[in-house]
This record gives C-alpha cells, sequence and structure tokens, in this order.
C-alpha cells in the first residue's frame, strides 16, 4: 500500500498560491526577455563582482513545498495493490473489484474527481488519493495536465474552499462506440457529473459541470487498472 504525504489544510492552500505566483512570474520573467531582445535601444552590460549579487536570494529552494510535476504522492512502480481505503471514503462502502474493469474504472474516476478546495492545493490531489486505481506513471507523465485538467480560476477555487465545499462526482459509463474489449483492455466513453456540497448535506449543493472523457482500463499484473483518461467536452452549469 502507497504512503502518501500528509499535509495540513494550511500548506495545502499555501501551496496553491505558491504553484500560482511562481507561474505567473515565470509568464512574467519570459515577457520581459522577449522585449529586451526585441529592443534596438542600447543596454549597459551587467555588472559583475559583488555588486552584481547585491539583494540577490541566495537561499536553496524550499523542498518542503510540493511543486507541479513532482510526483509527490505517487508511487514509483506503474501499478499497487488497491488502496480500498481511499477509494471508499465518502463514496462507496464497498470495496472495489480488481477483477471488474467498470468497478474500477468508476471508482477511480469518482475518487479522482472528488475535490475538496478548501484543503486541495489543485484538482491533482484527488488524482493522488486515487493513484492506486490508475497507472502510477501515467499519473505522473501527466501531472502538470491533470492539475489543470479543467480550467477555472483560484478565485473559483478558493471561493469554493472558503464555502467549505466540496466536489461530489456521478460517473455513468455512456453506450457510445468505444473500442472492442479485450483480455487486456477496457475502454468507455464516460460522464462525470459535478455537484457541490458540504460534508453534513452533500445534496445541498448545485450541478457546476459535466465532463463527457474517454477512458481505457488495462489488465495489470495487481489487476485492471485506468491507464489514460482524455477529457472529450465539458458542460458547464451553475456556479
Amino acid at each position: 500500500m502507497t504512503t502518501h504525504t500528509v499535509m495540513t489544510p494550511r500548506d495545502r492552500r499555501n501551496t496553491l498560491r505558491t504553484r500560482t505566483v511562481a507561474a505567473l512570474a515565470a509568464t512574467l520573467t519570459t515577457a520581459l526577455v522577449l522585449v529586451g531582445c526585441g529592443s534596438d535601444d542600447s543596454v549597459d552590460p551587467p555588472s559583475t563582482g559583488a555588486a552584481a549579487t547585491t539583494g540577490q536570494n541566495t537561499s536553496p529552494p524550499d523542498t518542503d513545498v510540493p511543486q507541479v510535476g513532482s510526483g509527490t504522492g505517487l508511487a514509483d512502480t506503474d501499478y499497487v495493490e488497491l488502496d480500498q481505503a481511499a477509494l471508499t471514503t465518502g463514496l462507496d462502502a464497498r470495496d472495489v473489484d480488481d477483477h471488474d474493469p467498470a468497478s474500477v474504472l468508476v471508482r477511480g474516476l469518482q475518487t479522482a474527481f472528488s475535490w475538496h478546495p478548501a484543503t486541495d492545493s489543485s484538482q491533482f490531489d484527488a488524482f493522488v488519493r486515487a493513484s492506486s486505481a490508475w497507472n502510477n506513471t501515467y499519473l505522473r507523465s501527466q501531472e502538470t495536465r491533470l492539475t489543470t485538467l479543467i480550467a477555472m480560476s483560484m478565485r473559483d477555487w478558493t471561493d469554493w474552499g472558503d464555502r467549505e465545499q466540496i466536489f461530489y462526482p456521478t460517473v455513468t459509463l455512456t453506450n457510445e462506440t468505444h473500442p472492442a474489449d479485450t483480455g487486456t483492455d477496457f475502454s468507455r466513453v464516460v460522464t462525470i457529473d459535478m455537484a457541490t456540497g458540504t460534508t453534513d448535506d452533500p445534496d445541498a449543493g448545485r450541478d457546476v459541470l459535466t465532463i463527457i472523457g474517454q477512458a481505457r482500463v488495462h489488465n495489470s499484473p495487481e489487476g485492471w487498472r485506468i491507464e489514460t483518461f482524455e477529457v472529450r467536452d465539458t458542460v458547464v452549469g451553475e456556479q
């Protein structure tokens, strides 16, 4: 069973802000470099020696803050034993049957899209909780994409967190055309209806989003595991 790093709500919220600020800083730096390269004005060469280092921050980066793309919380191997507790909390008391690809697919997606903005630093935290039902190498390679899988502003995420909203997904396997099932692969088009609620009253929220995606489940040595997931379309509801 994979051991995950536990972060406090304050740490997770600070991580989200750290990631956002870092991304904005990188964008601003790139823009300034491009402006400098396109200018015809002469510029004095940078100073050297002690004066050049004045005001620079030479402290090492904070390695305790997870960065997007670091793979924090994921296993070092492709497949691991199912973490039944992580895959049943708040969703379904029954264990996932890893001999049934549909069971793994539904619960793996439910957990991956059960967002907790009050304590999660990003959408990817939910994928980490669901990682035992997924190919961990795939999650690691796709972390940057899955962190922003559904476009939203930091203001929305923070607002949901301030109101202690939790996202409760309903996953449906559709009858749309898909590759033929084999002994090693199972593919389906799925819909994920996202509704917000609270811990005390999960039915009190509103439908905010429907995700339509294509998923493939692979029969690994550990049992069936989600191998890939691609979003085809999103339909925005109430905010």
